[in-house]
């Protein structure tokens, strides 16, 4: 039986744990910091506006280069967007979706759940290769492409160059490039705005701190963003005006919680470099200082799944190659505050080698 991402944080792991190396999200942001926050809770809490506040969508677009607040959709989550985004397609019978790398299930669930045959295509080192598989798997039939970058969980992300050919493919076949930008810090590496054809998701829960807010967006055309609004107002109608009204300030308060996410993630990179480098046992496939999240390979003879319930035995969640059908791996969060990362890995090393051949415990760092 596989085992989801669903089924392991909300079933198995939920309640069992005090230290969070699991969601991929920078460590929860304290909002009461933010500028006017105490006016915020008086907020009449009426429908708002189905597409989001105004002055939320115009501060989103503010983000970006040459996107402006009427290209914006504001969602439940970026989730939510890609939900919105894919159930907008003009969709027959024979119609499909290629989905660049699949790491995250939902590329693959919600256009298969519309009736889409789902084409993906593995990610590649080399992107003239990648590329040359994308225009193969590309036809007529194709009504949208998917590409998360940079991708969860193994980190891959674009280049500029690789993004503009893929939107150069899909614009032919009159298609529909759904860009994920969960984990992009930069707007100069945001792909929103580089053809009519792109659609650009992305949201406050990862980088800023904030997925109890669940506040998304999608970016794209205008007339593409009104048939999703319309899809939206026939299921959730509209966002928490208290929470788009968070959103909007938490915005404006310019770079400070994204400088709080860079800070996180370099140190983190750091402290898990130092950590891997005692334990034969594990090897890191990547861990970018820009990125909240590591991947790590472990040795062969580890039962990857069995190594995340002994951490989770000690009360700290780290996430199982098998919810992505990559047993034999680890997903760890590494933006967190320093003394929390160093005692959730100290847990995972006992995970990985047991307590008697902790190198962290057994003279190594105490």
């Amino acid at each position: 039986m596989t085992l989801t991402m669903q089924q392991w944080i909300f079933v198995e792991s939920y309640g069992r744990y005090t230290l969070d190396l699991g969601d991929s999200n920078v460590e929860l942001a304290d909002i009461t910091t933010v500028p006017g926050f105490a006016e915020i809770t008086t907020v009449p809490l009426g429908y708002g506006h189905q597409a989001g506040l105004p002055e939320l969508r115009a501060a989103i677009a503010a983000r970006y280069h040459n996107v402006d607040p009427a290209d914006v959709l504001v969602c439940h989550g970026a989730q939510e967007a890609f939900s919105l985004l894919v159930r907008s397609l003009e969709i027959t019978d024979r119609s499909e979706a290629v989905v660049i790398g699949s790491g995250w299930s939902q590329h693959t669930y919600y256009p298969a759940e519309v009736g889409l045959s789902v084409v993906t295509v593995a990610l590649d080192p080399c992107e003239h290769t990648l590329l040359a598989a994308v225009a193969e798997a590309v036809t007529w039939r194709t009504k949208v492409i998917v590409v998360a970058t940079p991708e969860n969980p193994t980190g891959w992300t674009a280049s500029r160059d690789f993004i503009e050919a893929v939107a150069d493919i899909a614009d032919a076949y009159d298609a529909v490039l759904v860009v994920d930008e969960e984990y992009v810090c930069d707007p100069d590496m945001s792909a929103a705005g580089i053809s009519d054809c792109v659609a650009v998701i992305s949201g406050l829960s990862k980088l800023h701190g904030l997925p109890g807010l669940r506040i998304g967006w999608c970016i794209a055309t205008a007339d593409l963003v009104d048939r999703c609004t319309q899809r939206k107002h026939l299921t959730t109608i509209s966002n928490s005006v208290l929470c788009e009204s968070i959103a909007t300030a938490i915005l404006r308060d310019g770079d400070r919680f994204l400088a709080r996410a860079r800070t996180l993630c370099r140190s983190g990179a750091h402290t898990l470099q130092e950590w891997a480098s005692v334990l034969p046992q594990v090897s890191i496939v990547n861990a970018r200082d820009d990125l909240p999240f590591a991947w790590l390979r472990i040795d062969k003879s580890l039962d990857s799944l069995a190594v995340a319930r002994r951490a989770l035995d000690e009360g700290v969640l780290v996430i199982p190659g098998e919810v992505f059908d990559r047993p034999g791996y680890l997903r760890v969060a590494i933006a967190r505050p320093p003394v929390d990362l160093d005692r959730g890995l100290k847990v995972l090393a006992r995970a990985v080698c047991g307590p008697r051949l902790d190198p962290l415990t057994a003279g190594g760092r105490a």
